[in-house]
């Protein structure tokens, strides 16, 4: 399920098919997306609502799309040889995706005044240690409220013994992009 920030709308599955439903007014009917839109995975509002973004088949291999919402028009591919779990910058100016191998943070920014965006480009390399998770899987990975921070999964190799021992842990690491260039 997937709720519009503004709490208008909700999208999901419904009998096999995606749908959303308007939940403004009094007539609460899931309405189903149209049939390329069947196909699609990790779907995503943009913050401001105006926008869908998802993983869908339709050139093939797995691309990230964007697509008008709630007309279902200008269907458009933003990744470039593959890409998943798209992910909106809290103020709608950029859509952020893991590349195909999952090794690699994209983004892509719409072009002023339209509904075009400039191709994706690489914002960093994830570190072999950092979980990109899979296509289908809910994303690993989110953008901070700011838009300047990324909290992501990393894989954590625990020798011990003592399974009873072991303690669920989190670790809080500020500023890592540039520790991680600065060990390159």
């Amino acid at each position: 399920m997937e709720l519009t920030a503004s709490g208008k709308s909700l999208l999901g599955r419904t009998r096999g098919k995606w749908a959303y439903v308007s939940l403004a007014g009094a007539g609460r009917i899931f309405v189903p997306l149209p049939e390329p839109l069947q196909a699609i995975g990790a779907p995503e509002f943009s913050p401001d609502g105006r926008r869908l973004a998802c993983r869908s088949p339709e050139a093939g291999a797995g691309e990230v799309y964007v697509v008008d919402f709630s007309e279902f028009t200008n269907l458009r591919q933003i990744s470039r040889g593959g890409g998943f779990n798209p992910q909106w910058h809290p103020d709608s100016t950029e859509l952020f995706f893991l590349s195909n191998d999952g090794r690699s943070l994209m983004a892509a920014r719409p072009k002023p005044g339209g509904s075009e965006f400039e191709p994706p480009s690489r914002i960093f390399d994830l570190p072999a240690s950092i979980s990109s998770g899979h296509p289908g899987w809910p994303s690993f990975y989110s953008v901070s409220p700011d838009g300047n921070c990324f909290l992501m999964v990393e894989n954590v190799e625990d020798n011990s013994t003592a399974i009873a021992a072991s303690k669920p842990n989190a670790m809080i690491v500020e500023n890592w992009a540039e520790e991680f260039r600065e060990t390159k």
